[in-house]
């Protein structure tokens, strides 16, 4: 997958390391969590490594006045926490954004792993940088429509293929959006009323529905 395109999140960057995976849930503690629950809290040092198996985690930090501002959403195969491996406290809090499967383990078992698992997560860390450096630049040289679209449909994505399309439903607040690509809430809003008005995407207070197709397809145009 091009990574200059893979905006927001970064599921794949864990592809081609599924003996790591597999290493990993043995020793992990399987956690079945709610919407709301908190991972870990800004300012906590981190000690565990986290693995979405399933539902959708973001990361948000929160300045002085309690304003918080959502900086990530991972999914279903993104691996949170790596930063604690280097004893540093979290500079976000991670909280659940949808119920959630979580694979949690302690860093201190990852590092009695061999040479080849510790290799293979400096891998996936390299790539979780490229790719947050990826995003860096699409937010410099998109514009805020195409930033969106990305958004919905990167969490769009269906767990499950079928041989048919269906409409996929998320939710987001319009203040959300604006914060996760970097624009205001009334920028925000004028795109979704102009979406919308096309035909794009059909919008009830948080729910956002829309059909893949339509939105890649405009992504393609452009």
């Amino acid at each position: 997958m091009d990574e200059q395109k893979y905006t927001y999140m970064a599921s794949d960057w864990m592809l081609g390391h599924e003996k790591f995976i597999e290493r990993f849930l043995k020793h992990a503690e399987i956690s079945f969590l709610k919407k709301g629950d908190i991972l870990f809290r800004q300012g906590e040092r981190v000690d565990h490594l986290y693995l979405v198996l399933k539902g959708t985690v973001e990361s948000y930090f929160e300045n002085e006045a309690g304003k918080q501002k959502i900086t990530s959403i991972s999914q279903r195969g993104m691996l949170v926490g790596i930063s604690g491996m280097n004893d540093y406290a979290g500079h976000h809090t991670l909280r659940c954004r949808t119920e959630a499967i979580v694979a949690v383990a302690p860093k201190e078992v990852i590092y009695q792993w061999d040479s080849e698992m510790l290799v293979a997560l400096i891998q996936m860390q390299t790539r979780k940088i490229r790719t947050a450096f990826a995003q860096m630049i699409n937010q410099s040289t998109q514009s805020i429509e195409n930033r969106m679209l990305r958004l919905f449909l990167e969490n769009g994505r269906d767990e499950e293929r079928t041989g048919y399309e269906i409409p996929v439903g998320i939710q987001f607040s319009k203040q959300e959006v604006a914060s996760i690509v970097g624009s205001t809430r009334e920028r925000v809003n004028q795109i979704m009323n102009d979406l919308e008005k096309r035909g794009l995407i059909r919008t009830e207070g948080k729910n956002i529905y829309f059909y893949p197709s339509a939105l890649k397809r405009i992504l393609e145009e452009q």
